[in-house]
């Protein structure tokens, strides 16, 4: 049985980053990316292609199922088999997903805030975790 969302964001520490993209969608309106990033492999460097890995790719998108506003088109990126390594997470292997939103620009502040708030609802913290190099 899988952890509860918010005990598996605490366990992988997961982390979020939100950035402009130059893409615009098929109206000319910019978007945004929403990047999820967490811990895989206990903070060893693994084997990317590992089902652990791609279940954390997989519980990434829940988390964004659950802060991407009701209506709003979100696409994520498919899980591209590499862990990430970061110095905000003392370059432990981590899996990211990328969303990419393209809210109406007079919507885009509003669905930026209520993401941002759900994530921290979740425990998702923004750009690090802090202590994350810490508890290894």
């Amino acid at each position: 049985m899988d952890a509860p969302i918010d005990e598996w964001i605490s366990t992988h520490h997961v982390c979020w980053e939100i950035v402009p993209t130059r893409a615009r969608n098929e109206g000319g309106h910019p978007g945004f990316e929403l990047t999820l990033l967490a811990l895989c492999g206990g903070g060893r460097i693994i084997d990317p292609g590992r089902s652990e890995c791609h279940v954390a790719h997989e519980r990434l998108a829940e988390i964004v199922s659950r802060v991407v506003p009701p209506g709003q088109p979100s696409h994520v990126e498919a899980f591209d088999a590499a862990v990430h390594l970061r110095p905000e997470s003392a370059f432990a292997p981590e899996v990211e997903l990328v969303a990419e939103l393209f809210p109406e620009p007079t919507a885009a502040a509003r669905v930026r805030s209520e993401i941002e708030t759900a994530l921290g609802r979740l425990g998702v913290r923004a750009k690090v975790w802090w202590g994350a190099a810490a508890a290894r």
